[in-house]
């Protein structure tokens, strides 16, 4: 599998225009997520991080087993840039008028109050430490799931950074036959189906992508064909629902083999909410929180 070309901001806008078209009732919705992930993209150039070192003992080791390299604990940030991107996607919320807003407002002030440290926030998220995000909500009156929201998104892109650095320690060509991220062990949030069959899974937390066999649930790691299938719209024959009766959950997939517009995955999650609600009308749920809808 080639290696996936890099995300311009340009690509995103070019993707968010094209969706809104396809579907209008997003378009309110695209325009918000794309200055998130425009944002996202920027903040990358603000970002330092040390390498994440790993013995080649390690290395090997975890990748005889398919384990994933790393835990999610041990991704890294900055936290200056971390912050100055809290800041940013608070104005973003702002903006857009999003249901999150006034979680967005006392965040931000709370921030620049200095009532919560951003490196805290970010290891709470990184360390899924349970104690702390309710503590830290009900301290300045908003949501833990709002206030998780922003945190993450806040730290995405060192969180990418971290995950192209490690996946040079991976062969893209390998088909993994187990679930979750190799790089981060995360579930996938979304499959691309590409050309000569070959299905590729992305996380839902790095973003990073991998090969995966066809006949394959990516959540409970099923492969018996008699319960693994799918469902999709004649209207939309890029999308699909791949289920499984196994552990009755779902991932959505995208055909790309069916697309002429540009492709930015992220807004392909945000941009097919309706399938989730199908899916769990039918009885399925989904392998990852849904975000949060603006």
């Amino acid at each position: 599998m080639p290696e996936p070309t890099p995300i311009t901001i340009d690509q995103i806008e070019r993707a968010a225009r094209k969706l809104a078209e396809l579907r209008p009732a997003y378009a309110h919705i695209l325009t918000f997520y794309a200055g998130v992930f425009v944002a996202q993209e920027e903040n990358k150039g603000e970002i330092a991080l040390d390498p994440i070192q790993l013995s080649s003992e390690t290395i090997a080791h975890r990748l005889q087993e398919e384990l994933p390299l790393v835990e999610v604990s041990q991704l890294r940030f900055d936290t200056a840039a971390g912050a100055s991107l809290i800041t940013q996607i608070c104005r973003l919320i702002a903006t857009h008028g999003t249901e999150i807003r006034d979680s967005a407002e006392k965040i931000a002030e709370a921030l620049d109050r200095r009532e919560f440290e951003p490196q805290q926030l970010f290891q709470g998220l990184l360390e899924d430490q349970d104690a702390y995000l309710p503590t830290t909500a009900d301290r300045i009156g908003v949501d833990r799931k709002h206030l998780a929201f922003i945190g993450y998104h806040s730290i995405q892109p060192a969180i990418e950074l971290c995950a192209v650095q490690l996946a040079t320690h991976l062969d893209s060509d390998v088909v993994r036959r187990r679930s979750g991220c190799p790089v981060c062990g995360s579930s996938p949030g979304l499959a691309l189906l590409a050309h000569e069959g070959r299905r590729v899974l992305c996380c839902s937390f790095c973003r990073h992508q991998w090969r995966a066999p066809r006949v394959f649930c990516a959540l409970c790691e099923n492969t018996q064909a008699g319960q693994l299938h799918y469902f999709f719209s004649e209207e939309e024959k890029d999308l699909r629902v791949d289920v499984c009766d196994h552990c009755r959950q779902y991932l959505k997939s995208v055909d790309t083999r069916e697309l002429t517009r540009p492709l930015f995955p992220p807004l392909e999650q945000v941009a097919s909410l309706h399938l989730d609600m199908i899916a769990a009308e039918k009885g399925y749920a989904s392998g990852i929180e849904l975000n949060l809808e603006s």
